[in-house]
């Protein structure tokens, strides 16, 4: 290598940190930075396990699973439901203000700390209580107190209360309480659609519009039989009068035809209407009949036509009234009917929905009975035997630490004391 290629030397600025220096300097002072970690760690650990309150830890271990419900009804109407809350939530659930206060408001739970200078509050329960999910559906309810029976019974009632709230808001037990509100609901509407038709069947308008509609049409049956019978008794009446038209008109009819003539004549003046079936018959003396001629029986016979031709008319309006009449109340009939069958189907409805309701409230509780609740203790608390201080190891490492940085600090300032210009 050439004298021009080589590079001169630079020393390196005042200002820079030299590390040999510097690693050389700590190494000088290993035995105060050694004290100082020894001394401290020492010191945090006797603090940590002899002055320090030891702390019981306990903890009890609450399942969330999944219940399948099969009803099994005849009806094939119910479908099997699956029952699984979010386990996330649940956790949410347990540490919340308010599930907690319920923790505090137990008579249990008061009774624990009664001794207490002060008592336990909101505050002092979320710092000595705490929940984290082991595995899938799986939480663990940690009590850290200074009692290990007490930790023990807190975390027990903790899980308890925590494993009602969950299996009311999530479980089969929620399902019982709809299904008991709906089973209130469809008793009274039950009772309401008894009683609106009782009312309706009590009135009995239906069958009194049935009685009018029955009289109607036996009017009109009479009518229009009174006047089919008069038109037949004018067609007969006619036949009579074309066998006298060839006969000379002083010439006696013979008594056949002059009884004829007088029964048409009975049958045109005899209302069925209004007589009974075996009303007054016209009498009429064989002597009276012998003397008939041909121009009285052809008077009587257009008189009795005429007669005949008014009453027909007088039955054609009362025909029309008693079809008006006789739409009118058939109208109403069906009306009044139809409200009866609707009030009937309604009470039969709400009869199916009790009962309905009533199997399926009678086979949930026959579920939970069976203890298929969603949140149960797996594992219940313990009162542990032995203080678990998991800190006493966490305040050690940490005065270690802190004395080793202190001593480090110590070394180099004397260092800095002695050489200030290195």
């Amino acid at each position: 290598m050439t004298e021009k290629n080589r590079r001169p030397r630079v020393s390196p600025p005042d200002d820079e940190i030299d590390l040999r220096t510097l690693i050389a300097t700590l190494w000088q002072g290993r035995v105060l930075i050694g004290g100082a970690i020894l001394l401290l760690a020492l010191t945090a650990f006797a603090l940590s396990r002899w002055v320090l309150t030891p702390g019981y830890e306990s903890e009890a271990y609450l399942t969330v699973r999944t219940v399948i419900i099969e009803p099994g009804s005849a009806n094939g109407d119910w479908r099997s439901n699956a029952v699984k809350p979010d386990v996330r939530a649940v956790l949410a659930m347990a540490t919340s203000d308010g599930l907690l206060q319920q923790v505090l408001n137990d008579e249990t739970v008061r009774s624990l700390f009664a001794g207490e200078e002060e008592p336990l509050t909101l505050e002092g329960l979320k710092s000595i209580a705490s929940a984290s999910l082991d595995g899938v559906d799986l939480i663990r309810l940690h009590i850290k107190d200074s009692d290990p029976e007490r930790a023990s019974t807190l975390a027990n009632r903790w899980a308890e209360i925590m494993r009602d709230n969950t299996n009311r808001v999530y479980g089969v037990a929620q399902a019982g309480t709809v299904l008991n509100a709906a089973l209130d609901e469809a008793e009274g509407g039950y009772r309401q659609a008894q009683q609106a038709l009782e009312l309706a069947l009590a009135d009995n308008r239906s069958i009194q519009l049935e009685t009018q509609l029955t009289a109607v049409q036996e009017d009109l049956a009479c009518v229009l039989s009174r006047r089919t019978k008069l038109e037949q008794t004018a067609n007969d009446l006619r036949e009579l009068e074309a066998n006298w038209a060839d006969l000379p008109a002083k010439a006696i009819v013979p008594v056949s035809d002059a009884l004829s003539l007088m029964e048409l004549k009975q049958r045109a003046f005899l209302d069925p209407c209004q007589l009974p079936a075996g009303g007054t018959q016209l009498q009429v003396g064989s002597d009276a009949l012998a003397d008939l001629t041909v121009a009285d029986a052809l008077q009587e016979a257009g008189r009795m036509q005429g007669l005949i031709t008014a009453l027909i008319g007088q039955l054609q309006p009362l025909e029309e009234s008693l079809n008006q009449r006789l739409l009118s109340l058939s109208q109403a009939h069906e009306k009044a009917q139809a409200q009866l069958d609707l009030l009937q189907k309604r009470r039969d409805d709400a009869r199916e929905l009790y009962g309905n309701l009533q199997d399926r409230l009678a086979l949930y509780e026959a579920v939970f009975r069976e203890g298929s609740q969603v949140a149960l203790i797996s594992v219940p608390a313990t009162a542990p035997e032995e203080p678990s201080s998991p800190s006493t190891l966490l305040n050690t490492l940490v005065a270690a630490l802190l004395g080793g940085v202190l001593g480090a600090f110590v070394v180099l300032w004397r260092a800095w004391g002695e050489n200030p210009a290195r």
